[in-house]
């Protein structure tokens, strides 16, 4: 009998650092200050949409994002996380996320979670998030996102695309033709 007591204690000792292994998400990249003055549409009638590059130094899994976001409750706001290896958004998709506006619904600049459902796994190097509507575009359909103030740099720029532009993602710059950044923080869990 004192044997397998001996056996049940020694797999509940190998086992309970298996049940505490999940790690807690940590900050991997982010550039925090809010321009409250200053925000633009995310959707509505032009249907613009935003990127932005960041940079992770450890391998692990995006576990989530924040972002001083308000959207309309009936919308529906889709996140991507794609590699940016040269510091433009528009490399190989990792992830989407649809994320009904009712989540974000609020009415200041205050930083709202987008969680991921399914955490892509990434490994060191340049990123982008990319957060638009989905669906046709038109005025009702529409979000607003708040920016850095100018002249703020981080690991990587802000892009945009709206209808009525060029194809592609444009610098996102200030009236002095200067990079913007977006607000945002990208939390991963190490591996």
């Amino acid at each position: 009998m004192s044997k397998g007591i001996t056996v049940a204690s020694i797999l509940v000792l190998m086992t309970a650092p298996l049940l505490a292994v999940a790690t807690e998400p940590e900050l991997a990249a982010e550039q925090m200050i809010i321009e409250t003055a200053y925000n633009t549409d995310l959707g509505g009638s032009a249907n613009q949409q935003f990127a932005q590059v960041f940079e992770l130094h450890e391998a692990g899994s995006l576990s989530h994002l924040m972002l001083p976001l308000h959207c309309h409750p009936h919308v529906q706001v889709e996140v991507k996380i794609e590699e940016a290896p040269n510091g433009i958004p528009g490399g190989a998709a990792l992830m989407r996320q649809i994320v009904p506006g009712y989540v974000l619904d609020g009415v200041s600049a205050h930083m709202r979670m987008i969680e991921f459902t399914r955490p892509p796994r990434v490994k060191p190097g340049k990123y982008a998030f990319t957060i638009g509507i989905r669906g046709a575009a038109n005025a009702s359909n529409f979000c607003i996102l708040w920016q850095a103030p100018a002249g703020i740099t981080t690991s990587g720029n802000a892009y945009f695309v709206a209808t009525g532009n060029p194809p592609g993602w444009l610098p996102l710059l200030d009236s002095q033709f200067q990079p913007r950044v977006l607000a945002f923080q990208v939390y991963l869990r190490p591996n």
